[in-house]
C-alpha cells in the first residue's frame, strides 16, 4: 500500500514538475516575442530615420547637380561668346594688316620708280651742247609728265581712312610725313592724323598740338582755317576756354572771308 501511494506520489509530482514547466516555458515565449516585437519597432524607426537622411541626401544631391549644370551651362556661353569676339578681331586685324601691306607696297614700288628715273638720268652723257638742250627739255617734260610720289602715296592712305581703316590710315599718314616733311600735301596729312587723334578722349591734347602744327609749319597752307577752327572747337570741348577764345579769334581775324568765320563767331558768343 505504502509503495503505491510513492509511485503515485512521484506521478504526481511528475506532472506538477511538468505543469510548471510548460507555465515557464510559455513566459518565456511571450516575453521573447515581446523582445522581438520591440526589436522590429526599433528596426522600423531606424529604417525610416535611415531613408529621411538617404531622401535628403539625395535632394541636396540633385540640387548640387542642377547647379553645377547651371554653372556649365553659362560657362560655355561666355566661352563661345568669347571665342567669337576672338575671331572677329583675327578677321579684322587680316583685313588690316592686308590693307597695309597694299599701302606700303604702293608706297615702295613708287620710290623704286623714282630712284630707277634718276638712275637713269644720271648715266646718260649728252653728246654735244644741242643733245644736252635736247635733254634738258626731254627731262622737263618727262617732269611734267611723271606723277607725284608724294601725291600718290597721300592719296593711297587717304583712300584707307575713307574705307574705315582708321589705325592703318594713322600710320600712313604719320609714315608719309616722316618722307616727305615739306610736301605740299603735308599740311593735310597733319590735318588728317589730328581728326583721328581727337578721336581718342585720352588723345585731344595731341590732336590739338598737331592742329597747332599746321600755321606754324605752313601758313600759307589752305588747310590752316581749318585747323584752327578743330583746335578751337576740342579747347571748348576740354573746357580750355581761353585757348579756344584765342584759336577762334584768329580764324575770325586772320581770315575774315573763310567759309569757316560764321560758324566760329557763334562759337566764341557760346564761350563763357
Amino acid at each position: 500500500m505504502s509503495h503505491r501511494i510513492g509511485r503515485s506520489g512521484q506521478t504526481a509530482i511528475l506532472m506538477a514538475v511538468v505543469i510548471l514547466g510548460g507555465c515557464a516555458t510559455r513566459g518565456d515565449l511571450r516575453q521573447l516575442q515581446y523582445e522581438v516585437r520591440s526589436l522590429a519597432v526599433r528596426q522600423d524607426s531606424a529604417f525610416r530615420a535611415l531613408q529621411r537622411i538617404v531622401e535628403r541626401s539625395n535632394g541636396e544631391a540633385l540640387d548640387s547637380v542642377a547647379e553645377l549644370a547651371e554653372l556649365l551651362f553659362e560657362l560655355r556661353g561666355d566661352f563661345n561668346s568669347r571665342l567669337l569676339d576672338i575671331q572677329n578681331q583675327q578677321l579684322v586685324m587680316g583685313e588690316l594688316v592686308g590693307q597695309s601691306q597694299h599701302s606700303i607696297a604702293l608706297m615702295t614700288e613708287q620710290l623704286n620708280a623714282q630712284r630707277r628715273e634718276i638712275e637713269r638720268v644720271s648715266r646718260q652723257q649728252p653728246a654735244d651742247t644741242t643733245a644736252a638742250a635736247q635733254e634738258e627739255e626731254g627731262e622737263e617734260s618727262a617732269e611734267t609728265q611723271r606723277p607725284d610720289p608724294a601725291e600718290d602715296a597721300y592719296n593711297a592712305v587717304v583712300g584707307l581712312l575713307e574705307r574705315g581703316s582708321v589705325s592703318v590710315a594713322r600710320s600712313g599718314f604719320e609714315q608719309f610725313l616722316e618722307e616727305y616733311p615739306n610736301s605740299e600735301f603735308a599740311a593735310g596729312a597733319y590735318l588728317h592724323l589730328a581728326e583721328i587723334m581727337a578721336l581718342q578722349d585720352d588723345e585731344i591734347e595731341d590732336a590739338i598740338t598737331t592742329y597747332r602744327m599746321i600755321p606754324d609749319l605752313f601758313p600759307d597752307a589752305p588747310e590752316v582755317p581749318q585747323a584752327l577752327f578743330q583746335a578751337g572747337l576740342l579747347c571748348a570741348s576740354i573746357e580750355a576756354f581761353e585757348r579756344a577764345r584765342g584759336y577762334l579769334e584768329w580764324l575770325v581775324d586772320s581770315y575774315p572771308d573763310h567759309r569757316l568765320v560764321p560758324q566760329a563767331r557763334e562759337r566764341l558768343e557760346e564761350i563763357p
